[in-house]
C-alpha cells in the first residue's frame, strides 16, 4: 500500500504503520485468490477478494467469462469487458411484463418464480418484483414477446438489452422470440443478465449461453458466489480484479443473445 508492504493477521485485518491518503495504490496478494488492485477509498476499509476454488470449477477462466466477457453473438476476447452491475445502493428492480404475458397464467407463474430465484441468489440485496405497470422511477426492465424482432433469427430464444450509464445497469428490456420461451427457465437466465451476469463457460449452468437439455433450471453455487462478489466491487472493475482506473461515465446499451 503506497509502497509499503504489510501482512494481515489470521482474520484478514491489517494495521498501517504509515498514513495512506485517499487514492493511494493498493495491491492485495494471497494464495488461492485473484490479485486485487485497487485504491484507498472513502467508502470503506474492507477489501474482498475473488477466491479460486478448483474443486467447484470456480477458477480464473470461469470468473473471466461469467463476469468480464460480454455475452453477444460475437464476444470480445475473454476477460476484456468491464464488470457491469446494478448500481451500488440499488435495493429494488421491477420486471415490467407486457399485457400478453400478464394475461397468461403460465407465463406469470414463470416470471414470479424467476424473480424469487433472483432474490434468493442475490441474498435479498436487490429485490426483484413482477409488475404490470412500468414504474416512473427506479431500475425497470420491460419484458415482451416478439417473434418478428430482427434479432429473433438463427435459433435465438430470447435476448436481453441493458441500458448502461458508465458501467451501471440502469434499466433495459427482455424480448422472447416465442411465447413458449416465456414459460421456461430462460426467463430466470435473462434476469441474470439484468443483474450483470454474462454467459457461463459451464454448459450445465443456468447462465450457459446455449440452452440445451441438462442445463440448470436455477442458479448454482458458482453463480450465486459470483453475484455476491460482484456487489462488493464498483462497476467498471476489470479482470482479474482491478478498479484503479474506471473509465468516465457514458451511456449506451449492451445486448445478450441467448440460443
Amino acid at each position: 500500500m503506497g509502497g509499503q508492504q504489510y501482512q494481515t493477521d489470521a482474520s484478514g485485518v491489517v494495521s498501517l504503520t504509515a498514513s495512506a491518503t485517499w487514492g493511494t495504490l493498493v495491491d492485495v496478494v494471497s494464495a488461492g485468490y485473484l490479485d486485487r488492485q485497487t485504491l484507498v477509498r472513502r467508502d470503506g476499509t474492507r477489501i474482498a477478494l475473488w477466491p479460486v476454488l478448483p474443486h467447484m470449477g470456480f477458477d480464473s477462466d470461469y470468473i473471466a467469462q461469467l463476469v468480464y466477457t460480454a455475452g453477444t453473438a460475437n464476444p470480445p476476447p475473454q476477460g476484456s469487458t468491464p464488470l457491469r452491475r446494478i448500481p451500488p445502493g440499488t435495493t429494488a428492480a421491477s420486471v415490467s411484463v407486457s399485457s400478453e404475458i400478464a394475461a397468461d397464467d403460465g407465463m406469470m407463474a414463470m416470471h414470479e418464480s424467476a424473480v424469487a430465484s433472483m432474490n434468493s441468489a442475490d441474498g435479498g440485496r436487490v429485490i426483484y418484483s413482477v409488475v404490470t405497470t412500468r414504474p416512473t422511477s427506479g431500475e425497470a426492465f420491460d419484458v415482451k414477446i416478439d417473434s418478428a424482432d430482427p434479432i429473433c433469427t438463427d435459433n435465438t430464444l430470447a435476448y436481453t438489452q441493458v441500458s448502461v450509464s458508465g458501467n451501471d445497469i440502469v434499466g433495459g428490456r427482455i424480448v422472447y422470440c416465442g411465447p413458449d420461451v416465456a414459460k421456461t427457465s430462460t426467463v430466470t437466465h435473462e434476469l441474470g443478465h439484468t443483474f450483470g451476469l454474462q454467459h457461463s463457460l459451464a454448459w450445465t449452468d443456468l447462465m450457459a449461453g446455449i440452452r440445451q437439455r441438462g442445463v440448470a433450471q436455477d442458479f448454482g453455487p458458482r453463480e450465486i458466489l459470483a453475484m455476491a462478489l460482484m456487489l462488493q466491487r464498483p462497476s467498471g472493475n476489470r479482470f482479474p480484479d482491478n478498479d484503479r482506473d474506471i473509465p468516465a461515465a457514458r451511456r449506451g446499451t449492451v445486448t445478450f443473445i441467448c440460443r
